[in-house]
């Protein structure tokens, strides 16, 4: 285990820099249990202690989490019975919102002239549109076998 520092901000950091909880541990959530916790914060059924005993976090650990995440809860426990509660770029106007930000980054930034910029603009423009339906489904080619039969010519002659 790498060596604990204490920095400044009174924030123990190990010897990368990474935050420590107060047990000296990094606490790694990956995103599938992050939204998983949100999910179990969001329907009650466990308490915080419990929770945290689950994802291995502490019950003060599990409670800066809730704070953190606070409205994604909110707005899963509201929808408890939708499969995509929580997740904000499941919604249209979402996403969308995201490609706009994305684009006016692109526009502002000091490589914005340079071809491949250009283009990252226009595929966020084409997936608006497609977000949108403005644009015609992508055609799709549908491969049939062809079965040539010779009629007249024996089996045997070819």
């Amino acid at each position: 285990m790498s060596e604990i520092e204490p920095i400044e901000d009174g924030i123990k950091r190990d010897a990368r820099g990474r935050k420590l909880n107060h047990t000296g541990r990094r606490s790694n959530l990956e995103p599938v249990q992050k939204m998983a916790l949100c999910r179990d914060l969001a329907s009650g059924d466990m308490t915080r202690t419990e929770l945290g005993v689950k994802y291995g976090l502490t019950q003060q650990g599990v409670s800066m989490f809730y704070k953190r995440n606070e409205e994604r809860i909110l707005d899963i426990r509201a929808n408890m019975a939708e499969q995509f509660a929580g997740l904000p770029l499941a919604r249209k106007e979402n996403r969308l919102l995201e490609y706009e930000r994305i684009i006016e980054e692109l526009k502002e930034h000091v490589n914005s002239s340079h071809h491949e910029w250009s283009k990252a603009k226009m595929i966020a423009l084409r997936s608006i549109a497609e977000e949108l339906g403005q644009l015609p489904p992508r055609q799709t080619v549908t491969v049939v076998p062809v079965q040539h039969v010779i009629v007249g010519v024996p089996d045997d002659a070819i």
